[in-house]
Parts: C-alpha cells; structure tokens; sequence
C-alpha cells in the first residue's frame, strides 16, 4: 500500500497501467549510472565504466513539496503494518523498513504489485520537488525494451529515408536538392557540384533525429523556396544579416539601408525573415527581393565594364577603313 502523509494515497491506478511496457513479463527497474560505482578508465582512457553495487537498499518513503501548496509531503511504500505502544502512544509500525535488492543493478517487480512499481517509478534520490525532475532525477528508471527497439527502428527508418531522399533513384532532383541547401543558410551553393550539394545536405541532415525530422519535412514547396530566395540574394549582396542591431537590412552600394525586420536573440535569422516574408510582409518585400536578386544575377554574369570597352574598342577598329 501507499501512504500519503499517514493516510492511504489513492493515485490513479488505471493511468498508471496505461504508462507501463506493453507484455506480461515482470516490470524491470534500472538503477540509474549515476548511482553507481564508476570503475577508473582503462588504460585506453576511451570508456567509462561502472560497476554494479555489491548491494544495496532504499527507504520506503520519500519527501517532495508539493506545487501548489508548498508543504512537505512524505510517500510511504509498505507492506504490513501494525500498532504498537511506543512511550505510552500507540503509533502504527510499518514493515518493510528498508526495501533491499540483490546484487544486481535491475529490480524485477511482478505486475501485480502495482504500488511498490508507482513507488519505484516515481522514486527520487533526494526530492524537492514533486517526485522525479530533471533537477533531482530518479533513482530508477523503467526499462521498456519494446520501446528502446520502437525507438532505435524510427532511428534507422529515418535515415534509410534520408539516404534515399539524397542519393535514390526516385529521391531529390538537382535543382531541389540545390533550393533545400539554400533554405539552410548554405550560401554559395551554384559554385558546388551536384555530388558536393548532396554530401553537404546528408551531412546537415544525419546529425541527429531532430535533424533528419526537418529534412524530411522539407518540400521544395513555399517555405524551402522563400529560404532559398533569402540566402541566395544575401549571396548577391541584395540583402544582408547585420548582426550588430540583428536585423536584416537592404543593401545599397553595399551598405546596409532599410530594415526589413529584426530578429531576437533565440531565433534562427533565416527562419525569421521567411516567416515575415511569408506572413506578415504587407508590402511585397518578397517580390521586390526576388526582383533585385534577378537583376544582380544578371549583372553579376555580364562582362566587366573594361572589357565591354575593350570590345567596343575592337570592333572599331575591325570596321576602320
């Protein structure tokens, strides 16, 4: 049984079941690294390691302030108890006194002892604060094999995704994977080859879930072409990041002129012009910024002045009697 602050502590057994790994097997409660002993490093220094402790025991209660009225309440795990005369008082006496565990850095609990697995569950080393947080973390934690192999497949699928999206017969096009590049913020990107934009974007890409989980989401639709837009007239010197006043601003003789919006400290630049381009823009700065890129482009792939003249110069003289 549980017992809250003396009196029996009714949480919702229903939900609590929902919560735990699917099967009928027993519950199996990891002791946390951090409780163990860590071994000195190997000669290689390149792992940590840690040892199991050679036993080890928890009391049956544990402490937490509770966030709404800010009391200290106490939890208590117990098997039987009883009343017995302590100074003249009759004071109940709760058994177990400490809850041991073999040597072993794994508590199996049957799925019928519901209360002892809330208990470890929700278990902290030394609580503060409501149960388990990341400032006090638990002393255990549940094991969920099913989960874990769920988990690492959504890993591998993702980047068999990824992989295929980028290299695949039937993945991105040239000319997509060159507008995805730009909507990151990749500037230069026409000076790449085809096999250079793909290495960088699988490397953007397979850093982490987070990172494959956006490229996937990214379709050479309106935000990805609104990004690429952006970095593309930053490489033409339309538009420019400045970072002192964290705006972006207008060039003008290269020199930063109007500004079109400014960016907070937690944003990302790139997102946060899109998303103004996108949706709060009333005054057509996308089209004007697509416009003055074109017309940069354009410029940018003529002749220099000298060498126009110097042409001009020539078919002078080739028409000269």
């Amino acid at each position: 049984m549980l017992l809250k602050n003396g009196e029996k502590f009714d949480y919702n057994k229903e939900e609590f079941v929902k919560s735990l790994p699917k099967g009928k097997g027993e519950l199996v409660f990891q002791l946390a690294k951090r409780y163990m002993r860590e071994r000195k490093k190997t000669e290689k220094g390149d792992k940590r390691r840690f040892d199991s402790p050679t036993s080890f025991d928890i009391e049956p209660f544990f402490n937490y302030v509770d966030p709404d009225t800010q009391d200290t309440c106490q939890i208590r795990y117990f098997k039987t108890s009883k009343m017995i005369n302590q100074g003249g008082v009759s004071v109940p006496d709760y058994s177990p006194y400490e809850i041991e565990f073999p040597t072993s850095t794994k508590v199996f609990v049957k799925r019928n002892e519901l209360d002892l697995a809330w208990f470890l569950y929700h278990h902290p080393r030394q609580a503060t604060s409501p149960y388990n947080t990341k400032e006090k973390p638990s002393f255990f934690y549940l094991e969920d094999l099913a989960k874990d192999a769920e988990i690492k497949a959504n890993k591998g699928k993702t980047r068999a995704s990824v992989t295929a999206a980028i290299w695949g017969d039937d993945g991105l096009k040239e000319a997509e994977a060159r507008k995805i590049l730009m909507s990151y913020g990749h500037g230069n990107v026409d000076s790449l080859t085809e096999d250079q934009v793909r290495v960088e974007l699988e490397t953007r890409a397979l850093v982490d879930m987070k990172s494959s989980t956006y490229f996937l989401t990214q379709t050479v639709g309106k935000t990805v072409e609104i990004k690429a837009a952006i970095q593309e007239a930053a490489d033409l010197k339309v538009i420019k990041f400045v970072a002192s006043n964290n705006t972006w601003n207008y060039l003008e003789n290269g020199n930063p002129a109007s500004v079109l919006v400014s960016v907070t400290r937690n944003q990302n630049r790139i997102d946060r012009l899109a998303e103004f381009l996108s949706h709060e823009d009333k005054n057509n700065n996308l089209e004007h910024i697509i416009a003055l890129t074109k017309e940069a482009k354009y410029r940018a792939s003529q002749p220099e002045e000298e060498k126009i003249e110097d042409v001009k110069v020539v078919q002078e003289e080739d028409v000269m009697p």
